[in-house]
């Protein structure tokens, strides 16, 4: 189990990603914010953002089915939460964080 400090550093890793992936570049991504609708997503940023959060997290690869079921934010950070409750994954270290966030720039930077 991992203490509420973590917790809250992968929820935040998680809606920064969000974020600077989002085709709509909006200044936050709030957990409430959807995918489509309210980040601009479409199926190719999704497997981008994907992608991205399996490599700073370490996670096994994001399945299809499990992917639709995530329409918004705080769909992805339960999901985040949840592979670590399972085993899977670590919280990243700095230089990784770094790499994606120079890979993954956002809007502004």
């Amino acid at each position: 189990m991992h203490t509420g400090d973590s917790t809250d550093r992968m929820d935040g890793l998680v809606r920064e990603f969000s974020r600077r992936i989002a085709p709509a570049k909006p200044d936050e991504a709030r957990a409430d914010d959807r995918f489509v609708e309210d980040l601009g997503y479409d199926s190719l940023a999704m497997l981008e953002l994907q992608f991205a959060l399996e490599e700073l997290f370490g996670l096994e690869p994001i399945r299809g089915e499990q992917a639709v079921r995530m329409t918004r934010v705080s769909d992805l950070t339960q999901f985040v939460r949840a592979q670590f409750e399972d085993g899977f994954g670590q919280v990243p270290d700095a230089g990784v964080i770094e790499l994606l966030r120079t890979q993954y720039p956002g809007s502004g930077e």
